[in-house]
C-alpha cells in the first residue's frame, strides 16, 4: 500500500475514532502539525489514552469522550512546552468564552503592584494555545476559547485546583473591572469586561472562594447593569452580592447597607416600591446604628427613601426626607457634591409635582450647576437635571429654553447610552411633543406634563 493510501486510511480511521467532531479533529490536526506525529501514530496515542479515560463525576457540560481525550493529549504537551500557556488556559476557563482582553492581565498586575507578565511572554502564551487549537487569538489582543474546551479544562481539575483557579479569575476581574458611576470613562471598558466579571463571580460564588471580592465585583457589575437599564440582570447581581455579604459581614454592617440601597434603586425602576422600601428601611437602620444619624451614608438612605415616598405620591414626607439629606450632605461635603445635587434636584421634582414649576426651576438650576462642577458638561447626571429643567421651563411657556435644555440632554444620553436607553427614548419623545406643539398641537402645559422626567436616585454606592 502506498504512503498516500496509508495516510488516507489513517485519516478515515482517526475521523471515525473522533466521531467526526470538528473541534476534536482540529485539536488532533494541530497536535500532529506541532509534534510531527503521523496520523497513524496519533491514532495509536488517542486509543491508548481513550482506554484509560475516566469520565468526571459531575461534568459541567455535555461533551463527547473523544473531545476530552484530544484535549488531554494536547494539554499534556502544552504543559511541557509552555507552563505559562497552561496557566493562561486554566485561568481563562473561568471567564466568559469570547474576547478576553490580554491587556487586563498587565493592567491588573500594575494596579496590585504585582510583577506583570511581560507583554511578549503573554502574547507567546496565547499564541501557543492557538497553536494547539485550544484557543483563538484575535488581533494579538483578544483570546477566545470554545465553550466545550473551557468545560473540559475545568472538569479535569481537582477540587482544590478548581477553587484556586476560580479564586484567581475573580481576583483578576475584581481588579480589572473599572466601573464607576461618576466616571463615564470607565463605562466602555466595563461593557467589554462585563460578561467576564459575571462569569468569574459566578464560578467563585459556587465554589465558595474569595467571597469578599466576589461580593464587590457583583455589586459593581450590578451598578453597571442598572445604569444601562438591564434591571433584571442588575437585581440578580445585587441579590447575590447581598447574600455573600451577609455571610461575610453579618446583618448589621454598613457595607451591607450599601448593597441593600443599590438593589432598592433597581426595584424602584421595576415598580417594586414595597420591596424597595423594605430594603431602604433596613439599610437606614443599619447606618444609623453603626454610623450615627448625621453620617453621609444616612443622608443617602434618606434621599432614596424620599424617592419611594415621591413615587407613592407622599410628597410632603418625601420632601422632608430630601431636606434632611441636604442638610447632612452640606455638613459632610460642603456645597459642591454629586449626592447633594441629587437631593436638591429631587426637591425640585416635589415642587413640580405640587404645581410650582417656577420653584422647581430654582432647584433644578442649582442641581445642574453642581453636577456640571462635579462631573463636567457631558455626564448623564447633567442630562437628568437638564431634562427636568426643560420640563419645568416648558410648563412656564419658555419653549425655546425648554428645547435647548432637552436637546442638550438628548445629546448626552445618546453619547453614553445610544438610542434605545429609556432616558434617551424619554427625551426624544419629549422633543417630539415640542415639535407637535410648534405645529399647533397640545398646549405648553400638556406638553410639560408629558415631559416630566422622574429621576432615579444617583446616590447609590
Amino acid at each position: 500500500m502506498s504512503t498516500e493510501a496509508t495516510n488516507r486510511e489513517a485519516a478515515v480511521a482517526l475521523a471515525e475514532a473522533l466521531g467526526n467532531l470538528p473541534l476534536a479533529l482540529e485539536q488532533a490536526a494541530a497536535y500532529t502539525a506541532q509534534t510531527g506525529l503521523s496520523l497513524a501514530e496519533y491514532l495509536a496515542l488517542f486509543r491508548e489514552r481513550a482506554a484509560r479515560y475516566t469520565p468526571p463525576a459531575s461534568p459541567s457540560a455535555v461533551y463527547p469522550e473523544a473531545l476530552v481525550v484530544t484535549f488531554e493529549i494536547a494539554f499534556a504537551r502544552l504543559r511541557e512546552d509552555s507552563p505559562a500557556a497552561a496557566d493562561l488556559l486554566n485561568l481563562c476557563a473561568f471567564l466568559a468564552p469570547d474576547d478576553v482582553p490580554l491587556e487586563i492581565f498587565k493592567e491588573a498586575a500594575a494596579k496590585t503592584g504585582a510583577e506583570a507578565t511581560p507583554a511578549e511572554a503573554l502574547a507567546s502564551a496565547a499564541a501557543t494555545l492557538q497553536t494547539y487549537a485550544l484557543a483563538k487569538v484575535r488581533g494579538g489582543s483578544f483570546l477566545s476559547m470554545h465553550r466545550l474546551t473551557q468545560a473540559v479544562a475545568r472538569d479535569r481539575l481537582g477540587d482544590e485546583e478548581s477553587k484556586s483557579w476560580a479564586g484567581a479569575a475573580v481576583t483578576l476581574m475584581a481588579t480589572a473591572f473599572p466601573f464607576s458611576p461618576e466616571d463615564t470613562r470607565t463605562w466602555p471598558p466595563s461593557a467589554r469586561l462585563l460578561q467576564h466579571a459575571l462569569t468569574a463571580a459566578e464560578y467563585a460564588r459556587v465554589k465558595g472562594v474569595a467571597g469578599d471580592l466576589t461580593a464587590l465585583l457583583l455589586n459593581s457589575a450590578g451598578m453597571y447593569l442598572h445604569k444601562n437599564a438591564k434591571l433584571a440582570e442588575a437585581r440578580a447581581a445585587f441579590e447575590k452580592s447581598i447574600e455573600l455579604s451577609e455571610k461575610l459581614l453579618g446583618p448589621a454592617n454598613p457595607g451591607l447597607a450599601v448593597l441593600l440601597d443599590n438593589v432598592s434603586q433597581t426595584l424602584m425602576l421595576q415598580g417594586n416600591l414595597d420591596e424597595a422600601a423594605d430594603y431602604l428601611k433596613r439599610a437606614l437602620a443599619i447606618d444609623e446604628a453603626a454610623l450615627g444619624p448625621e453620617h453621609a451614608n444616612v443622608a443617602v438612605r434618606l434621599n432614596n427613601i424620599g424617592e419611594v415616598l415621591r413615587a407613592r405620591g407622599a410628597y410632603d414626607d418625601a420632601r422632608s426626607h430630601y431636606e434632611r439629606a441636604v442638610t447632612i450632605f452640606e455638613a459632610a461635603f460642603g456645597h459642591t457634591h454629586g449626592y447633594l445635587a441629587s437631593a436638591i434636584n429631587n426637591i425640585g421634582l416635589i415642587l413640580y409635582a405640587q404645581g410650582d414649576p417656577k420653584g422647581a426651576c430654582a432647584y433644578y438650576e442649582r442641581a445642574l450647576k453642581i453636577y456640571e462642577e462635579v462631573y463636567g458638561d457631558n455626564h448623564p447626571n447633567v442630562a437628568i437635571a437638564l431634562t427636568n429643567l426643560g420640563a419645568a421651563l416648558l410648563s412656564l411657556d419658555e419653549v425655546a429654553a425648554a428645547r435647548q435644555h432637552l436637546e442638550r440632554a438628548l445629546s448626552i444620553f445618546r453619547n453614553h447610552f445610544g438610542d434605545n436607553h429609556p432616558w434617551t427614548l424619554n427625551v426624544n419623545l419629549r422633543l417630539e411633543e415640542l415639535d407637535k406643539l410648534a405645529a399647533g398641537g397640545p398646549s405648553p402645559e400638556e406638553a410639560a406634563t408629558a415631559a416630566a422626567e422622574d429621576e432615579t436616585s444617583e446616590a447609590g454606592q
